[in-house]
């Protein structure tokens, strides 16, 4: 069976990973400095370094690279449904051990969205007030115009 490996760095440099450095760094060299008399052991840490090597320089999901979360985790969604060939986010129930997950974060991710979608329309508030500072148009028509196209409503508790 073919496997499909899509590495997720959260809150991390891949390439600290990569070069074993910082926390890395500081943690092998606790487990060489504990392990220092079972070799059987030492192996096994020397083949978990080169599998985070190995993964570190393989192309993945950076959150780093994303302004917001719920940016950043449905574009892991979307590559997973992508890699498993389904079109549509419904497909995934009856994937084993993801639906109950899924159904898990769904509102979250929703509520991130909102979130995100409510901050844009502040960014375009502030736009439309600064471009029409020196117009004649009233600008209360032009606000109530992106209000009334980009109104965001987060759910209730328990919803």
């Amino acid at each position: 069976m073919e496997q499909i490996v899509i590495p997720v760095f959260y809150k991390i440099d891949p390439l600290h990973m990569k070069k074993q450095t910082w926390s890395y760094k500081k943690t092998f060299e606790k487990h060489m400095r504990d392990l220092k008399n079972d070799n059987d052991k030492l192996q096994k840490l020397q083949k978990w370094k080169d599998a985070l090597i190995d993964a570190a320089s393989l192309d993945g999901w950076n959150s780093q690279n994303c302004r917001y979360e719920s940016d950043f985790i449905m574009n892991i969604v979307e590559d997973v449904l992508q890699k498993l060939n389904l079109r549509w986010q419904y497909e995934i129930k009856g994937l084993v051990g993801v639906e109950k997950n899924y159904e898990q974060f769904e509102p979250i991710l929703e509520i991130e969205q909102q979130m995100s979608n409510a901050f844009e329309t502040t960014i375009s508030l502030k736009k439309e007030i600064r471009s029409h500072q020196n117009s004649s148009k009233p600008l209360k028509s032009h606000m109530h115009r992106l209000t009334s196209s980009q109104k965001t409503t987060l759910p209730q508790n328990g919803a």
